[in-house]
Order: C-alpha cells, then structure tokens, then sequence
C-alpha cells in the first residue's frame, strides 16, 4: 500500500451496510461522538491525556470526519489521501499504533449503543472492514510523518 494506492477494499454490500446504518444516526452525530468518546476513556484512561479538556470541539471533528468518510466510500482514492494526511497529524499528536484498535472498538460500540435493535452482525462487519481500512490508511501517514 502506497498514498495513492487505497485500502478501501468494501464491497457494494459493506458499504450500503455503513451508509443505511449510518443514515440512523447521522441526524445527530454528537451523541454518537459523545458515547464514543465516554466508551474510549472508560476502556483506555491513559488516553484522555492526548485530548484537550474540552472535547466540544473534538466531538465536532469526529462528527464531520465520520460524514466526510461515509460520504467519500465511492471516492476511495481521495478518502484514503485525506486518511493518510489526518493520519500524519495524529502522529504528531501522539497517537500509537495500538491506539486504532481502541478507537475502532469504541466507534463500533457507540454505534451499536446509538442503533440499539437495529444493530446486526453484518452491520458490524461492515463497519469492521470500514475502519480497519481506515486504520491502516492514517498508519501509512503517520509512518510517512516519522516520529513526532
């Protein structure tokens, strides 16, 4: 995998999966963000030090990230661009390695906590796929990025 070379290898069945799914809960993101944020400090305290006190504003960057992301699937070269510059800046922020696995379990609880009943297996697979590409696109940058 290179930068211009993505990841995102979904299939027309995962991504209409994420998309149905997150049409749910994208009316009103910050609960979801919010929920994410209180599952990935609850299961992984030493990550609240790489954030600021207020997370007003991180909630809003995750909210508008998850739209730009579900919006972009079809646009797979340029998602995994702007993943693997968002993925230097993390870097320079801290972020670890080991920190993607965290998050993506996080996100996909709080999606499941927002969905409620309407949360399948296959919808988690799919969201699974999604962010383990994502994860791995924002790793390219951050090894780009060097050490911060």
């Amino acid at each position: 995998m290179t930068r211009d070379q993505p990841v995102l290898a979904l299939s027309d069945s995962d991504v209409r999966l994420v998309r149905d799914s997150f049409e749910h809960v994208s009316m009103d993101l910050v609960p979801l963000a919010a929920d994410f944020y209180e599952i990935l400090f609850r299961k992984n305290a030493e990550l609240r030090a790489l954030f600021a006190d207020d997370l007003g504003p991180q909630v809003a960057k995750l909210a508008h990230t998850l739209s730009f992301a579900v919006a972009q699937l079809e646009q797979r070269e340029t998602l995994h661009r702007d993943l693997v510059t968002l993925g230097a800046l993390h870097q320079e922020k801290g972020v670890e390695t080991a920190h993607y696995d965290a998050v993506a379990d996080a996100l996909v609880a709080a999606l499941a906590r927002s969905l409620g009943a309407g949360w399948e297996p296959r919808i988690e697979l799919a969201w699974r796929k999604l962010l383990k590409a994502v994860g791995a696109s924002m790793l390219l940058g951050a090894q780009e990025a060097g050490p911060g």
